[in-house]
């Protein structure tokens, strides 16, 4: 029996999906090193890692599970790091490990 996965989840999964093979096209290492889901929901193409971030954002607001939420803003800030901006170490760290304070 398959699971149903809620829309906007659906929406993140793809971006995510995207992003992955945006970086791969790009030679670099890749965002998801082990996936389990099938991928038949329909993999946009993306041109660039800022329009990955505007996705993510857009996807940020829409999303109410606090983990997804958490799961975000570690791609945001990896997102940042790869654009360029400068983000101390010990910050970089806290926003990309995934904890999730009930």
């Amino acid at each position: 029996m398959r699971a149903s996965i809620p829309k906007r989840q659906k929406d993140l999964i793809r971006v995510i999906l995207a992003w992955d093979a945006l970086e791969r096209s790009l030679g670099a290492p890749p965002i998801i090193d082990f996936c389990l889901i099938e991928k038949d929901l329909g993999v946009a193409t993306v041109k660039s890692r800022y329009a990955i971030f505007q996705e993510l954002i857009s996807l940020k607001k829409d999303i109410s599970c606090s983990l997804l939420r958490v799961r975000i803003e570690s791609y945001l800030t990896y997102l940042r790091a790869l654009l360029g901006q400068e983000i101390e170490f010990v910050h970089y760290i806290e926003k990309t490990r995934i904890l999730v304070s009930d």
